[in-house]
């Protein structure tokens, strides 16, 4: 089972379905601050202990792309089985069956005479908080790595939603597209990523531009509010002067004088 070819062949062969799914796939980011012998030690202890030692077969393979736009982007794929190898070296299922009982325990039957079941899964591989799980385990396990080695850099698993940073992700564009671009010919994704990084750009100037003004009013308000107890203008003077006299004024004659 550790020859690539022997192993898919295997997979392909154990499905009577033509239409079952054989793997799961997964693209998983490595780290520019970190050298590729670092990347690969990482990723060997993370499809060990989180996809192996929980009953997959994984198969990974590292790809270090040229630069695009000067960044490196090394990444690494991951095949992983469905179905867990049983000792004997047969196949296990990936669902079992369980039946609908009537109130005898008996397994009850539809209208065809058939019995009637639900299909359960027999791992959680398939769950969406697994998925969460897995991306959480990697954060910790890059983070801890970047202190181990005195790195300020940090990653985060979880989406600017969550995080509650109000930008639009991009969507990956693979290497074909890349190609493409090189070559002049202009791709939807790319196109989508380059409106995206416009709109992001504006995102960011008018929230900018929001802080500038609430600032001002803020400043414009603390003057207002010290220049109520800055010493009186010569206006204001009169103005009590007057306000003191009328007040001990007998006649209304008086007071306009």
């Amino acid at each position: 089972a550790i020859d690539r070819q022997t192993i898919w062949n295997a997979v392909e062969k154990a499905e009577k379905n033509k239409k079952a799914q054989l793997a799961y796939n997964f693209d998983i980011a490595l780290q520019n601050e970190l050298t590729m012998e670092e990347n690969i030690a990482l990723a060997r202890r993370f499809v060990q202990e989180h996809l192996v030692d929980k009953g997959m077969i994984a198969d990974f393979a590292v790809h270090e792309p040229d630069k695009e736009n000067s960044i490196s982007n090394p990444h690494f794929h991951v095949l992983t089985t469905m179905r867990h190898l049983n000792p004997d070296g047969t196949w296990g299922n990936k669902q079992r069956r369980e039946y609908v009982l009537d109130e005898n325990g008996e397994r009850k039957k539809d209208e065809n005479g058939n019995y009637i079941f639900t299909a359960v899964h027999t791992t959680d591989w398939h769950e969406p908080k697994t998925l969460e799980h897995w991306r959480e385990a990697w954060c910790r396990m890059v983070n801890a790595e970047f202190e181990r080695k005195g790195i300020a850099a940090r990653i985060d698993h979880r989406s600017y939603e969550a995080q509650g940073i109000e930008q639009i992700p991009t969507v990956h564009e693979r290497s074909l597209v890349q190609k493409m671009e090189k070559r002049g010919i202009h791709t939807q994704k790319a196109d989508l990523n380059r409106w995206i990084r416009t709109t992001n750009r504006l995102i960011v100037a008018v929230k900018k531009g929001i802080r500038t003004l609430l600032n001002w009013i803020a400043a414009l308000k603390k003057e207002i509010e010290e220049a109520k107890h800055h010493e009186p203008y010569l206006i204001e003077l009169i103005g009590r002067y007057y306000q003191d006299r009328n007040r001990g004024a007998w006649s209304q004659k008086a007071k306009n004088q």
